[in-house]
């Protein structure tokens, strides 16, 4: 009976059990309620809080979650690798406790964000051209393009790539004598940023070469291909082309032409004329030149003579006029329409000895720097518009002085200049002609010196007074001047005692 009773007692206890174990309510939560990996991956953790047996589902492949079930407080840990992709993943965690208690949370990884970058932002080339390095950091694919506007002058070993890598871009050589500036724009395919290395290469060097361009220029600039005459075979060296003449390097040093070749009636001397560093002689007379002087003549350093005389040239000389160091000879004879004043700069030619400014617009006081020319030998700038009175300064000229003619400059003033009495030159001739100006006074005594070439002094048409000087009329050559028609001409009274 015994045994029976404790049977009975333990059902009952049984029965008890049960019945309280029908009344717990399952309990579940979840901390935090989402994680966000970082790129690298890693774990995260969720605690879990409840009061009875759980388990956990996950709709994500890219995740590893452990454990997968658990019963009361426990740990959650979910793992992921690194994330190559430029989108964000996304799982979700799926909690049930007790059966019928659910909840859920979010995992997330962070995209991989796309860059790019390269070692250095500018690049300075020689002319001569070289190789560059670029390198290339990046976490995508890329590409690399170059912008040398049109010019092909940049070329690179590879234009795409992923990841870091290294470009090498050439850079040829600069021929031409102008800077020019290249792109090398490199952009990530991922959300089309890019970067840029700006190379900037140096001119290059005056050359056979760039004489070869500026003759096109001037070939083109003057329609080289309807000359009247002498016209030149472009598919033959320039060396044997009408008019060129060459030095021991190939480089041009002389462009003369003979009158009426070119005959187009509006043609301007191109700038590229500047370029032909080593020419000496540059002759164009009467050949229809017109418009202003190009700036960049005056970057021919080794320029002896200019001839452009009876042309249409416009426009005035520049202070730039003293880079002509080597300078002799220049004639503007005959372009009527060529002005300004005469700089004083001029005076760092020392080497001129022939200036013919003659029956031009060239106007404005003769400059005491024209002095400074110590070999002048003939200085011409009749029927101008000169003005004002004349430096007397021509004793600075000696030795081989010959040639002054200044007449014509009707407002030219001031008396004559006594220092052409004390002018000792050498020379076989020569010529004073001061006539048809408006200079006033009398002969300067000191003409009674003059030197013995002297066998023109043409001083009428002037506003000179009193009576000529016993000594001048002693002169040796006072009846070669022929007073009576090129000195007494003058104001009413002026003449012999």
């Amino acid at each position: 009976m015994k045994t029976i009773k404790s049977i009975a007692a333990i059902f009952a206890a049984l029965a008890t059990l049960a019945a309280c174990q029908k009344e717990i309510i399952p309990q579940l939560e979840i901390s935090p309620a989402n994680i966000t990996l970082e790129l690298e991956g890693g774990n995260g953790t969720f605690s879990v809080t409840s009061n009875t047996d759980w388990t956990v589902t996950c709709n994500g492949a890219w995740l590893t979650v452990t454990p997968v079930a658990g019963n009361g407080n426990g740990q959650v840990t979910v793992t992921a690798g690194e994330n190559t992709s430029l989108t964000a993943p996304e799982a979700t965690l799926t909690f049930t406790a007790g059966g019928t208690l659910v909840k859920s949370v979010k995992v997330t990884q962070k995209a991989k964000v796309p860059y790019i970058n390269a070692n250095q932002s500018n690049i300075a080339c020689p002319a001569l051209g070289a190789d560059y390095k670029v390198a290339i950091s990046s976490n995508v694919a890329w590409t690399a393009v170059i912008n040398d506007e049109g010019k092909s002058w940049m070329t690179l070993d590879k234009t795409s790539g992923e990841g870091d890598g290294e470009i090498t871009v050439s850079a040829a050589t600069q021929l031409n004598l102008q800077t020019r500036k290249g792109v090398l724009t490199i952009t990530e395919t991922a959300s089309g940023a890019s970067v840029e290395v700006t190379f900037e290469q140096e001119a290059g060097k005056p050359s056979a070469y760039t004489d070869s361009l500026a003759l096109i220029a001037f070939y083109n600039a003057s329609d080289g291909a309807n000359w009247a005459k002498n016209k030149w075979d472009l598919t033959t060296p320039y060396s044997t082309w009408y008019g060129i003449g060459v030095n021991e390097e190939g480089r041009v040093d002389t462009l003369k032409f003979g009158t009426k070749v070119i005959t187009l009636t509006q043609w301007q001397l191109p700038e590229e004329i500047g370029t032909m560093d080593e020419l000496l002689y540059l002759g164009l007379g009467t050949n229809c030149v017109k418009g202003n002087l190009p700036e960049s003549i005056y970057n021919l350093t080794k320029l002896q003579t200019l001839d452009l005389s009876n042309n249409f040239v416009t426009g005035s000389f520049s202070a730039k006029i003293a880079n002509w160091k080597e300078m002799t000879y220049i004639t503007m004879l005959g372009n009527k329409d060529f002005g300004g004043s005469i700089p004083n700069e001029i005076g760092a030619l020392k080497k001129l000895f022939r200036l013919n400014l003659s029956n031009t617009s060239i106007s404005g006081t003769i400059p005491a720097g024209i002095f400074d020319c110590e070999s002048m030998q003939e200085l011409m700038a009749f029927s101008c518009n000169l003005s004002g009175e004349i430096p007397d300064l021509f004793d600075k000229y000696q030795n081989n002085f010959k040639i002054l003619m200044l007449y014509g400059n009707t407002e030219l003033t001031g008396p004559l200049p006594a220092s052409l009495g004390r002018v000792k030159s050498s020379a076989a001739t020569f010529s004073l002609h001061l006539y048809n100006c408006s200079f006033t006074g009398n002969i300067p005594e000191s003409y009674a010196t003059l030197p013995a070439g002297c066998k023109q002094l043409r001083v009428q048409g002037n506003k000179l007074s009193g009576t000529v000087p016993n000594a001048v009329r002693a002169h040796d050559n006072w009846s070669t001047w022929k007073a009576e028609t090129y000195i007494f001409p003058q104001q009413e009274g002026y003449g012999l005692q």
